[in-house]
């Protein structure tokens, strides 16, 4: 696997909490936009002062505001789905993987550790993640494998 994916998965894996309080951050915000928009006042009437500079619309500006953070909304949302797919591919390789998963994956706790608290080899325990997270970045689109390469 490569270094970069390898260490884009960790990087993923641990941030998932941050990225779930971003989702209800990012759909708060969305609510009040979507608010203001329809609480704006109509625009000025014809024969009206409008003021200097030409005309701006508040309402065109918010709206693409709000196509902006929805887009940011389904991008999360894509992201974490295919994480809790991942998750639940994890669960049924067994308990083992699921341990390994959440503390050498999602925690920083060290390999050396890990594998003697799991009587392992740091080796098969090194490979052991290496398998699982290479189950996480096909599941994210971001793995080849390369063996299929010529």
């Amino acid at each position: 696997m490569d270094l970069h994916v390898r260490n884009y998965i960790l990087y993923k894996a641990r941030t998932l909490k941050e990225q779930q309080k971003k989702l209800e951050r990012l759909k708060a915000l969305q609510k009040e936009i979507e608010k203001d928009i329809i609480d704006e006042s109509p625009a000025a009437m014809d024969g009206m002062p409008r003021g200097k500079g030409g005309t701006s619309d508040p309402v065109a500006s918010k709206v693409i505001r709000l196509e902006k953070v929805q887009t940011r909304i389904s991008n999360i949302e894509k992201e974490l789905a295919a994480f809790k797919r991942a998750e639940d591919k994890i669960k049924l390789t067994g308990n083992l993987s699921w341990r390994i998963y959440n503390d050498t994956i999602k925690d920083q706790i060290n390999l050396e550790y890990k594998a003697l608290e799991l009587y392992m080899s740091p080796r098969s325990l090194y490979n052991y993640r290496t398998k699982l997270m290479e189950m996480i970045a096909e599941e994210l689109g971001e793995y080849i494998d390369g063996e299929d390469e010529e």
